[in-house]
């Protein structure tokens, strides 16, 4: 399915897609982060340093002054605590932990992310199957069931989206080229047709994608995107 017709599929949903490569960000590596909305319009840059050092998001194509914080307790071996703070005052703008909860300035739970083995205790028995129709949309095995990598947003015991990774439907770089070289032509012919492909095939990348089925869930978006930048800096 094209991505037009993806988007057209699911008119209610929301979909944003995480992507990160390695960078280098004065003299020091850092993993550069982009989110993209649902016509892959970039919407937010962060840095993230995958050591104490805070990590730096802007809203914005670029960053050129950072306008969030995200910095690691001090607690933080203990408390799994990392707050979310606005560059300029150093005012709290909500917290995100290492178990992957959200929570607002006033420290209360707005939002969290379950993985899948965890549904079960997390939903209870009676639920699980219900969860997972509603984030999927489909039953029994194949294209839309969960893998071990999803992670369910629940906001008040109720399951609001879907948090993956997959390939994405555009490309967050312009590709070098369009098509394999010549050598790669040759061997797709040669190969069986779907190794070939997977191989030589020019495609977008791997990315996370955090589709919201129910938006109107979510209190502060500038919060949980800049929360899952930071749940995905420390998990993945």
């Amino acid at each position: 399915m094209e991505y037009e017709e993806a988007q057209a599929a699911k008119p209610n949903a929301i979909r944003y897609y995480f992507h990160s490569r390695s960078a280098k960000v004065g003299k020091k590596w850092a993993e550069r982060y982009r989110c993209y909305d649902n016509q892959a319009t970039q919407l937010a840059t962060g840095n993230g340093f995958k050591t104490s050092r805070p990590f730096e998001l802007a809203f914005d194509t670029e960053i050129s002054k950072a306008e969030i914080l995200m910095k690691m307790r001090k607690t933080f071996a203990f408390s799994g605590k990392i707050d979310i703070l606005d560059a300029e005052s150093g005012n709290s703008l909500g917290i995100v932990t290492r178990n992957k909860k959200i929570f607002n300035t006033d420290e209360r739970l707005v939002a969290r992310f379950v993985s899948q083995r965890s549904w079960k205790e997390f939903f209870g028995e009676g639920l699980v199957d219900f969860a997972g129709e509603l984030i999927f949309g489909g039953e029994g095995s194949g294209e839309g069931n969960p893998s071990a990598c999803d992670y369910a947003l629940v906001v008040d015991k109720k399951p609001v989206g879907i948090l993956k990774r997959e390939t994405f439907p555009f490309f967050p770089d312009p590709p070098k080229r369009t098509e394999p070289t010549t050598f790669g032509k040759l061997c797709k012919r040669i190969l069986p047709k779907n190794l070939g492909s997977a191989i030589f095939d020019i495609t977008p990348p791997l990315g996370w994608t955090l589709e919201l089925h129910d938006p109107d869930a979510i209190e502060d978006t500038k919060l949980l995107i800049s929360a899952t930048f930071m749940i995905l800096e420390i998990n993945c």
